[in-house]
């Protein structure tokens, strides 16, 4: 039995064979080749754990309302390439935060091949408005089911539109913070944040 187990672990842990794809949301054609050692990874919380492969973007794992965490948590470690490889983790939906208008189409028609519903809330700074961190909550608790996948070009807009998030769901500015702030967020954002209060 210990001898399945740690078979079956070494095998989530080898690195996909080489193939050309749609990257994720790489906006462009890349090749699937990882080149680091991500099993190691699955030890640390840390923005670069959000990291998608060849630099293209950001991504947190929300499995329930009131807990993220970046992706790799939920994939073993593993940097995913393309959108429905995260299917097999469990995600059933996409958040897409800030995307280049010109890409809009790619990325909804890369979830939605997939299988996955998606969202776009379009940030154009890193801090969003009260309005999208209410659009934000409403599609996290109507998909609390599956874990949603959330993504950004940039961990400091994962850790500020989670930390205004918790914020607007009643969480004490301290505790939303500190959330933010190992998801990503910015000195910059949290000085915004104490300064304001609430989100504005």
């Amino acid at each position: 039995m210990v001898a399945i187990r740690n078979f079956l672990l070494f095998s989530l842990l080898l690195p996909a064979a080489s193939a050309n794809a749609c990257g994720w949301w790489g906006d462009g054609e890349m090749n699937r080749d990882q080149k680091r050692d991500f099993g190691a990874a699955a030890h640390s919380y840390t923005p670069n754990m959000a990291r998608l492969p060849d630099n293209r973007g950001y991504g947190i794992a929300v499995p329930d309302p009131g807990r993220a965490a970046p992706y790799m948590t939920m994939t073993h470690g593993r940097p995913i390439s393309r959108i429905k490889d995260l299917v097999p983790f469990g995600f059933d939906a996409v958040i897409d935060l800030g995307p280049p208008p010109h890409a809009l189409d790619d990325h909804r028609q890369e979830t939605e091949a997939a299988g996955m519903a998606y969202f776009n809330i379009p940030i154009k700074d890193y801090m969003p408005t009260p309005e999208q961190t209410a659009l934000f909550g409403d599609v996290i608790v109507s998909f609390s089911a599956k874990p949603s996948l959330v993504y950004a070009p940039t961990p400091a807009l994962l850790g500020g539109m989670w930390a205004a998030y918790r914020i607007s769901m009643g969480g004490s500015l301290d505790y939303s913070i500190a959330e933010g702030r190992t998801l990503g967020m910015t000195p910059d954002q949290e000085k915004q944040m104490r300064n304001a209060g609430d989100i504005k």
